[in-house]
């Protein structure tokens, strides 16, 4: 439980204030809202929490909403009224920066490491 928590947090905050991971910023992709908004706090937590209804049975789920649309949403997406894009498609006004994505990287590696040390400290006094 405590691995999915950690994993939770850390996607709700890269991709609330940043509106990428890692592996997104890596992959040129961002989350955004389905006005071209960067993806919000609320939203982020929305898709988030969404990720466990899209990875039932092995993300076949997820797969099968992204083909019912041309957007490719999964549930969590269409949920949370966001989409994931390519980086070069959101407008330079409408795009975090750098700094942005290593303060939210660093916060979320805080929550992450947080999340996993209540977690020891809880079964250490269980």
């Amino acid at each position: 439980m405590a691995a999915v928590a950690a994993g939770f947090f850390y996607e709700f905050i890269l991709e609330g204030l940043h509106g990428s991971t890692a592996g997104k910023q890596m992959m040129g992709i961002v989350v955004v809202q389905e006005d071209g908004s960067p993806c919000s706090l609320k939203g982020a937590a929305i898709r988030s929490l969404g990720y466990f209804v899209d990875a039932m049975f092995f993300g076949i789920v997820g797969y099968t909403a992204m083909k019912r649309d041309e957007s490719h949403q999964r549930y969590g997406d269409d949920w949370a009224h966001t989409v994931v894009v390519q980086k070069t498609t959101v407008s330079l006004d409408k795009r975090r920066g750098g700094g942005v994505f290593a303060a939210a990287l660093a916060l979320g590696a805080f929550a992450n490491i947080i999340t996993m040390m209540i977690a020891t400290l809880m079964l250490a006094l269980g």
